[in-house]
């Protein structure tokens, strides 16, 4: 606003102009409004106080059925013990990611994910470690099919699972960083065990021992025969060992095979027990 000389009013001066009763009828006005948004908010928070309590108490909305899927070697009793659930739980008293973050606090568990199902159900879905060896480092360790250690061995694991001998702490696997070349030289050896055609599958592997220069070496059930690897070219090792043990099996005067040496496949070695008298005898094929 501009008055008649040009000049802006002063803003102080207009508010002095204001008699002290309109002052404290435009204070009162004022503390009304701001009172009554107060009131409103207390009464919308009681609001949803009240509306919470009856949802979560609600008989209602108990729970009647819990599904849980994916559980291999656990129990649905770990799972309920695990996440603290019971059956009968009222399912919007469930806090969904304070449980899902308690089911993934079990070693066993490596992915889990929970959701209600109106009006009296829960859906629990999980994904257990898959273990496929076991690895010696200050102590014994499970790896899983990924090669993460996810726990400690204890009496109560697996136990007719290869064992992983020669890797470091250093060479552990962290998801999403690189696997070192030993690491990796194990899991293709465990990856092509996993196969149904494979001459060598993971049961029947006892050791699979790491050497840092000369690569892997395996100890094969029933009479740990050692068979040397190296690095890399497993997929055609793998099929050149089938071709001579099918060679040695049709040999009558060969017991067993103490070694098998594939880390140069234009040379390899083979050292049998005879099955009359146990000599150091070495076959070229």
């Amino acid at each position: 606003m501009v008055t008649r000389r040009g000049k802006k009013p002063n803003k102080r001066r207009y508010r002095q102009r204001l008699s002290p009763v309109k002052r404290i009828l435009w204070g009162f006005k004022i503390g009304v409004m701001v009172g009554i948004g107060a009131v409103g908010v207390l009464g919308m928070s009681a609001g949803f106080i009240f509306l919470y309590d009856l949802v979560t108490q609600a008989e209602v909305f108990s729970a009647q059925k819990i599904e849980i899927d994916g559980i291999r070697r656990l129990s649905r009793a770990d799972i309920f013990e695990q996440a603290q659930l019971k059956n009968g739980v009222n399912i919007f008293s469930v806090n969904l990611p304070r449980t899902r973050k308690r089911l993934l606090g079990h070693p066993w568990i490596a992915e889990a994910e929970i959701s209600i199902i109106p009006p009296d159900g829960l859906a629990i879905i999980l994904k257990e470690h898959s273990p496929v060896a076991l690895i010696r480092l200050d102590r014994t360790y499970i790896m899983n099919s990924e090669g993460e250690i996810f726990k400690a061995w204890a009496d109560s694991d697996p136990t007719q699972l290869p064992i992983i001998d020669g890797l470091e702490f250093e060479d552990l696997y962290v998801r999403g960083d690189e696997m070192s070349p030993p690491l990796k030289a194990v899991m293709d050896i465990i990856d092509l065990g996993k196969r149904k055609d494979s001459i060598l599958p993971n049961r029947k592997l006892s050791v699979i021992k790491v050497d840092r220069d000369s690569g892997i070496t395996i100890y094969a059930y029933p009479d740990k025969t050692e068979i040397k690897l190296g690095y890399g070219g497993y997929p055609g090792k793998y099929k050149i060992l089938s071709t001579v043990l099918s060679y040695l099996n049709r040999q009558s005067e060969f017991r067993a095979v103490r070694t098998i040496d594939l880390i140069k496949t234009n040379r390899i070695v083979v050292n049998p027990i005879r099955a009359v008298a146990e000599g150091k005898d070495k076959k070229e094929v």
